[in-house]
């Protein structure tokens, strides 16, 4: 999957591919599952059984539905790690995809959700998205994903394809497919992704426990089964951003300090050279061209 969707940008041109293909999603390219969310009573229902069963349609993410108020919201979280540009696509796919559903539920011209989304805004968002740009929010998510927020008032509608043996024969064949989600990922990887993903905001235990839908002492338990702790993790994740932006050579040391989260630069310094045993400043000299 990293390889064609790494294909498909460099043939296609586009740095936003998943902006693209994702207005093209139906429903009825699901199987069993898109047939049980056709048949759905409700949007409530609907939302309760993609967010049960969305391992069938996409894997590496997970989806969760919760209503709060006079608001639902429903998230979508990556569920392995990936490359960057695996990661932005899928976030900005699934983004566009559900918006084109919801209008499908709602109505085109519905203005009752806004989606939030851990990518920023293309220059040409206009292009891609049309008029319905104005239900987005580039770059106001926390943490790697997409997030909806969405008008309760609309959840309990009576859907006009309600099919109730159709939706729960359809349902059934999910359930025999895969009614869990496996939990194949390799963690490390994936909290260092996360860690990548969102520079500038230190992220706790409690952050990434709350994406992975464990506890605390779940996380450092499956983290030191593969024998690291979660500072491990966040020092090996910042180290390896900082020698990054250290070789690019486009910021100096004091904006590097400021986007992995320090707030003095002698601080940053300090650290750095704990632990990679030469300062920033030496480390940035060894790749200055030499004209």
């Amino acid at each position: 999957m990293d390889a064609l969707i790494e294909a498909a940008s460099r043939v296609s041109g586009s740095a936003h591919l998943g902006l693209e293909l994702g207005r093209h999603a139906r429903l009825t390219e699901h199987g069993p599952l898109g047939y049980a969310l056709l048949c759905s009573g409700t949007l409530d229902e609907m939302l309760r059984l993609a967010a049960r069963y969305y391992h069938l349609i996409v894997p590496v993410f997970k989806m969760r539905y919760e209503r709060r108020g006079s608001l639902a919201e429903i998230t979508f979280m990556p569920n392995a790690a990936m490359p960057r540009r695996t990661l932005h696509f899928f976030v900005e796919a699934l983004a566009v995809s559900f918006q084109v559903q919801l209008d499908g539920v709602l109505g085109a011209d519905s203005d009752g959700y806004e989606i939030y989304l851990s990518t920023d805004a293309p220059a040409d968002v206009h292009r891609l998205l049309g008029n319905r740009f104005v239900r987005f929010r580039f770059g106001q998510r926390r943490i790697p994903g997409v997030t909806v927020k969405l008008a309760t008032s609309s959840l309990d509608k009576p859907l006009p394809m309600a099919n109730r043996p159709g939706m729960t024969a359809a349902a059934a064949q999910c359930e025999a497919i895969g009614g869990k989600q496996p939990d194949n990922r390799d963690l490390v990887k994936f909290v260092e992704m996360m860690l990548h993903e969102s520079e500038g905001i230190l992220l706790t235990r409690s952050d990434v426990a709350a994406s992975l839908k464990v506890t605390v002492r779940t996380l450092n338990r499956h983290l030191s089964n593969q024998g690291v702790t979660f500072r491990d993790v966040v020092q090996r994740a910042r180290s390896a951003q900082a020698c990054a932006l250290l070789e690019e050579g486009n910021m100096t040391i004091s904006q590097i300090a400021s986007r992995l989260g320090f707030s003095e630069v002698s601080n940053f310094s300090r650290w750095f050279r704990q632990y990679n045993g030469v300062s920033p400043t030496r480390y940035a000299n060894r790749y200055e061209p030499d004209w």
